[in-house]
């Protein structure tokens, strides 16, 4: 059997990214894999998941151990494996399910040009919580309402007044 993750996981969670029920009432579970794609990483249980749009910033000036660090905190945690990923610099790919690792990874393979912040707000999904992780150096300024968004940048790094911020180390 695996080890219980610490309540506070849960707790954070629910802070930060509202519960939805997941698609088809199913959530990923570590529990079992995957029948139908092995590529995708957990299998599925019932029950609710977070789902929020995670917007990946995959710029020129994101270092590949901060991108590594981004990566493996979405697409390895199976809390999250409701959301779905937007991989952006200066264009905006499509999104993918935050547990198809290869998927995300190709995107930012692609990715490495200038950072256009603004413009990858119009990826938002109003039904759910928009988390942006980045360096918060953006050439064309935040969206509109970015204060409600989640921002996690490093410390020290920019962000839209007002905006909810978790400042990584």
């Amino acid at each position: 059997t695996l080890p219980a993750w610490p309540p506070w996981i849960q707790e954070v969670l629910d802070w930060l990214v509202p519960r939805v029920v997941a698609r088809e009432e199913r959530v990923r579970s570590w529990r079992r894999a995957n029948r139908s794609n092995p590529d995708l990483l957990p299998g599925s249980a019932r029950g609710e998941a977070w789902a929020a749009r995670i917007m990946q910033d995959a710029s020129g000036s994101i270092l590949d151990d901060v991108l590594g660090q981004f990566l493996a905190a979405v697409c390895s945690t199976p809390e999250l494996a409701g959301s779905d990923v937007v991989v952006f610099d200066h264009l905006c790919r499509e999104p993918v399910d935050a547990s198809d690792v290869g998927a995300v990874l190709a995107m930012c393979r692609q990715a490495g040009g200038g950072t256009l912040i603004r413009a990858a707000g119009a990826h938002r999904d109003p039904d759910k919580q928009t988390v942006w992780l980045t360096d918060g150096g953006t050439a064309d300024g935040w969206p509109e309402n970015a204060a409600a968004d989640l921002w996690v940048v490093g410390v020290g790094e920019p962000v839209p007044p007002g905006a909810q911020v978790v400042r990584r180390a």
